[in-house]
């Protein structure tokens, strides 16, 4: 069947974009919003996606630009203003970043993850009592394991055998939380962010 409908085309081309970004095709999802912004430049999620892809490549002012374009089409939208805080936090703009988290936490509209995400930007700024009575709103329970200077070096070891070709990235980190999972788990799943 053919696709006669130029909002749908739009659509499918957006949704391919997406697709491509998560699967770290950067270019050909960039060249596909682009299209896409051409065909329907009045649809905020065009400027999210877009402000997700300068997130990954480290273009953050551009972000906010496209996370605040998006915020003129749709003002007071929950995923764009969420977008832009975390862009912020990536920016090292911590403060600002828990503003923005701070009066959308407070609307009608706030969502779940938002109020996450702004104890998570509460404790990587360091109000851990902030992050810890935000997290108590969400009636969570949540668990601290502190890393310090040596951790890495005392389980490099460990490391290598388990994981095999350890990534400097995030495998140390995702070591020390799976032990602390381990105390309560048989089984934990993590995603890409390893945020979950």
């Amino acid at each position: 069947k053919a696709i006669t409908d130029h909002g749908e085309l739009a659509n499918l081309v957006l949704e391919l974009a997406k697709a491509q970004l998560a699967a770290s095709l950067v270019e050909d999802a960039r060249e596909n919003l682009a299209k896409v912004r051409k065909m329907t430049p009045d649809v905020w999620e065009v400027y999210t996606t877009t402000g997700i892809l300068y997130d990954r490549i480290g273009r953050f002012d551009d972000a906010h630009d496209e996370y605040r374009k998006a915020l003129e089409l749709s003002p007071g939208n929950v995923a764009a203003l969420n977008n832009l805080a975390l862009s912020l936090a990536q920016a090292g703009n911590l403060d600002e970043a828990i503003a923005v988290l701070e009066d959308l936490a407070k609307s009608e509209n706030s969502t779940v993850q938002v109020r996450q995400n702004l104890a998570l930007l509460y404790a990587m700024n360091g109000d851990l009592e902030a992050a810890e009575r935000m997290a108590n709103s969400l009636q969570t329970e949540h668990y601290e394991c502190v890393l310090h200077s040596g951790d890495m070096e005392a389980v490099m070891e460990r490391l290598i055998r388990h994981l095999e070709d350890p990534r400097m990235g995030q495998c140390y980190p995702n070591f020390y939380a799976a032990g602390l999972a381990a105390k309560f788990v048989k089984v934990v799943m993590s995603g890409a962010g390893g945020d979950e």
